[in-house]
C-alpha cells in the first residue's frame, strides 16, 4: 500500500479524522520509511503502554488534588488540596497521572467522559487518604474522608492535539526534505539517518537538537518561544513570514484556550496549515512551517 505525505498532513489537519486512524496511516509510513522507532512509537500509542518509565512527556499530566474534609458539625466537599500540604515521599504519586491507554480509547472514552463529567475524578485507594490525613489533620478539628485527583477536559484533548500536531510536523518536514513515497521501496531507498533525527525531535520531543532543511544536514537552529510569553512567538511568527491578522487571530484563540492548544488553537493550526498548503496564504514559504509550529508547541508548553 502507498500512503502519501499530502494524505497525512490533510488526515492530521481535519476535525473529522480520528486519532487512531491516522495512527494507522502513521504505521504504514514508518514501514514505508523503515524506521523502528516511529513503528515502535505509533504501536505503542495505538494499543496503549504498558510500562510507565516509557510513556512520552504529553501523557504524563499535572492534576488538581481535592478532598472532603469533615468534622461532627460540617462536611466540605471538593475542597482543594495544596500540593505543598502533600507529604514530600507522596508528592510525586500525586501531583501527575500516567495516561497508558491507547489513543483510541482516550479520544473514544477518556474524552467523552470528561465533558460530560466536567472533568475526570480519580478517587485515591484508602490507605493513601488515611496516609494524607494522619500527615495535613494532625491536630486539627476535622479529618479527610476522602480525596481525588482531577483531570481536566482541556488537559485531555490537548494530549489528543499534541500527537496530531507532531505528526503533521513530521510529515511537513518531511515533504520539505523532498522523501518521495510514491515509488515502491526497493526502487527507492530513503536515507532514513536524517529522517530519524527529525523524528526524534519533533515527535519524540528531543528538542536538543534542531532542524535543518538539508536532507544531509540537521544543524541549523530553530529559536525558542519561550512559555506563555507571547512577544517570543509573535516574534519568531514574524521573523517566519506569517502575516499579521493571523497573528493576531492565534493571539486570541489562545486568550480563549488560556495559553494551552486548545480547540480554539487547533483550529488555527488546522486552517493555517490548508491555508498554506494549498497556496491560499502567499509570501509564506511552506519550508517555515515546521518552525511556526514547534514554536506555538513551546509556548503552550506541549
Amino acid at each position: 500500500m502507498i500512503i502519501t505525505l499530502d494524505e497525512i498532513v490533510k488526515m492530521a489537519t481535519s476535525t473529522d479524522t480520528a486519532i487512531a486512524d491516522l495512527l494507522r496511516k502513521c504505521l504504514i509510513l514508518a514501514y514505508r520509511l523503515d524506521l523502528k522507532e516511529f513503528q515502535n512509537w505509533a504501536k505503542l500509542e495505538l494499543n496503549g503502554f504498558s510500562d510507565i518509565n516509557i510513556l512520552p512527556d504529553y501523557r504524563i499530566i499535572p492534576v488538581f488534588l481535592y478532598g472532603t474534609f469533615s468534622n461532627e458539625y460540617d462536611t466540605h466537599h471538593d475542597h482543594p488540596i495544596p500540593i505543598s500540604s502533600i507529604p514530600e515521599q507522596l508528592r510525586d504519586r500525586l501531583r501527575f497521572v500516567h495516561l497508558c491507554e491507547s489513543i483510541g480509547a482516550i479520544e473514544q472514552s477518556v474524552l467523552p467522559m470528561a465533558h460530560k463529567q466536567q472533568g475526570i475524578k480519580m478517587s485515591w485507594p484508602p490507605d493513601l487518604v488515611n496516609a494524607v490525613n494522619r500527615e495535613i489533620c494532625k491536630g486539627q478539628p476535622y479529618e479527610l474522608i476522602n480525596a481525588y485527583q482531577g483531570l481536566s477536559e482541556s488537559s485531555v484533548h490537548d494530549l489528543i492535539e499534541i500527537v496530531k500536531n507532531r505528526i503533521l510536523e513530521f510529515a511537513l518536514e518531511l515533504k520539505r526534505m523532498g522523501i518521495n513515497l510514491t515509488e515502491e521501496k526497493d526502487n527507492n531507498p530513503i536515507d532514513n539517518t536524517p529522517v530519524r533525527q527529525i523524528f526524534n525531535t519533533i515527535v519524540l520531543g528531543d528538542n536538543k537538537g534542531s532542524i535543518s532543511g538539508n536532507q544531509k544536514d540537521v544543524s541549523i537552529s530553530i529559536n525558542n518561544a519561550e512559555r506563555c510569553n507571547f512577544d517570543s512567538l509573535q516574534t519568531i511568527l514574524n521573523d517566519s513570514g506569517v502575516p499579521s491578522e493571523e497573528i493576531d487571530t492565534l493571539k486570541e484563540a489562545f486568550e480563549n484556550d488560556n495559553n494551552t492548544i486548545g480547540e480554539r488553537v487547533s483550529n488555527w493550526i488546522g486552517q493555517f496549515t490548508s491555508n498554506v498548503t494549498t497556496g491560499a496564504i502567499t509570501n509564506f514559504s511552506i519550508d517555515k512551517l515546521p518552525v511556526v509550529l514547534e514554536a506555538i508547541r513551546q509556548f503552550a508548553g506541549a
